[in-house]
């Protein structure tokens, strides 16, 4: 047994290491590191795997949460208007920021910074979003009123109910929107899509992700990274096994067809419009392209 004055000195000498030159193998060109995104795309999991120590050791980027900039870390401005006058600490990579194109870019940046921004298909947000606010998500906010109306509700009118909020209340569609030509307006900012980062090919796009970031994990690191943030290890079920009580309810995408069709996909039309083509996937009911 470890006494507690052994474990604080195993702790000292570990702080000591991380911030060793030594222990850095790379630092990243970018001083500082942006991940945006709007809520159900992963967020949590993304933060995890960029909080990872072996990110840290070839990028010598240390996890940044703005929200300590707040009262309870809770910011509650609408996600087009979180304007930014002071910037971050060097140095760090900020995650998750649910900021609109506009707020992202009002953040007062270093001279070399990299960005990018998680879009995922609407249909498969509205779901997401859905199970998320009626059983799962943080009382928070607004989500203690989302769920009592969702549970009060059936299912079909859940799911309207759920269009209506992320269009009129969370701003989501709008938010992604803002986005959509981003890596015209800024060279720094790469849009990369959860479906990319989940399915089939998820290795080489992450390791589009970090390349864009100049975090240059050795190949064999990165195959365990993402091994140890999976869905199998975090939940301890294959992607497609549901929980509906858990936080990462399925881990695949496409799942809409399940749950959406009729007036829900005309209702998330006439909110979310050309999102659907405009972040390349079908528009079908067949399989999500990545």
């Amino acid at each position: 047994m470890i006494g507690s004055g052994a474990k604080r000195a195993v702790r000292k000498v570990r702080r000591i290491l991380l911030g060793s030159p030594l222990y850095v193998r790379h630092r990243s060109d970018a001083i500082n590191v942006y991940h945006c995104c709007v809520p159900r795309t992963g967020s949590q999991w993304i933060r995890a795997v960029l909080r990872d120590e072996r990110v840290y050791r070839y990028s010598g980027l240390t996890y940044y949460n703005y929200l300590t900039r707040f009262p309870e870390h809770l910011d509650l401005r609408r996600m087009t208007a979180r304007l930014e006058t002071e910037p971050f600490p060097p140095g760090r990579i900020a995650s998750p920021l649910y900021f609109d194109f506009e707020s992202f870019a009002s953040i007062p940046k270093p001279e070399v910074y990299r960005a990018f921004f998680i879009v995922r298909d609407p249909r498969d947000l509205v779901v997401s979003w859905y199970f998320s606010m009626k059983k799962t998500h943080e009382l928070i906010g607004r989500v203690e009123d989302w769920r009592r109306e969702l549970n009060r509700l059936s299912k079909t009118e859940g799911l309207l109910y759920s269009i209506r909020t992320m269009d009129q209340e969370s701003e989501i569609f709008q938010t992604m929107r803002s986005w959509a030509d981003a890596a015209s307006r800024d060279p720094n900012v790469l849009v990369i899509s959860y479906e990319e980062l989940t399915g089939p090919g998820s290795r080489e796009s992450f390791r589009r992700l970090f390349d864009h970031c100049d975090i240059r994990l050795p190949s064999g690191h990165l195959e365990r990274l993402l091994s140890d943030h999976s869905f199998a290890r975090k939940t301890g079920r294959r992607p497609g096994q549901e929980d509906t009580g858990s936080q990462m309810r399925k881990g695949v995408s496409g799942d809409w067809t399940n749950h959406l069709d009729g007036q829900m996909l005309a209702d998330l039309d006439t909110v979310a419009g050309d999102l659907v083509e405009r972040f390349g996937h079908t528009t079908d009911r067949g399989q999500v392209e990545a």
